[in-house]
């Protein structure tokens, strides 16, 4: 078994259906935790998704855990496999029956980790509020092993629309990532 981890914003009606959709979907992937993040910026319960990331990730033990957005259209993975090719992080390809492939593309709403691997990258920079966070850790455990991509398994990420408060947070997270990794992703 492994744990599964969400954390959960809803600025908009959409996202709270696909939140509950998505929580019913990843009660079959393993155990489930929850940050609840609130429904926008500026509320109280706010505190980005890298830090809930964070917080969910020390609240946790199994030697696998899955971090994955709260906003999937639809989800085919086989987690088992995921977990049986013991790679330090894996993600779902686009559904083609080739098994594994180092990736070139890193679908990042959707990345199970081998914990002992996560913790030896440093983990996620809580720097970040939101973006980009990921990109950071990527490159870091690319040093480590590469990323592997499990074709068969596969996501649909919808995502939340860009308006002008989000626009201002991930242009501030680039700015970081820009400096420690001198240039764009």
């Amino acid at each position: 078994m492994i744990d599964v981890l969400i954390s959960r914003y809803c600025p908009t009606q959409e996202s709270s259906r696909l939140f509950d959709l998505n929580y019913d979907m990843a009660k079959e992937l393993g155990e489930v935790y929850v940050w609840d993040n609130g429904d926008t910026m500026k509320s109280n319960k706010y505190i980005g998704l890298v830090k809930a990331s964070i917080k969910l990730i020390e609240a946790t033990n199994r030697d696998y855990f899955l971090l994955m957005n709260h906003d999937f259209t639809s989800l085919h993975v086989d987690i088992p496999a995921m977990v049986a090719g013991g790679y330090n992080l894996s993600m779902p390809g686009n559904g083609a029956d080739i098994g594994w492939a180092p990736a070139q593309r890193y679908p990042c709403t959707f990345m199970l980790f081998k914990r002992e691997a996560y913790l030896e990258s440093g983990g996620f920079n809580p720097r970040f509020l939101v973006a980009y966070a990921d990109w950071d850790l990527i490159h870091r455990m690319k040093k480590i092993e590469p990323i592997m991509i499990h074709h068969p398994s596969y996501v649909k990420h919808k995502g939340n629309p860009m308006n002008e408060e989000k626009r201002s947070v991930w242009d501030a997270d680039r700015k970081i990532f820009n400096e420690l990794w001198e240039g764009p992703p």
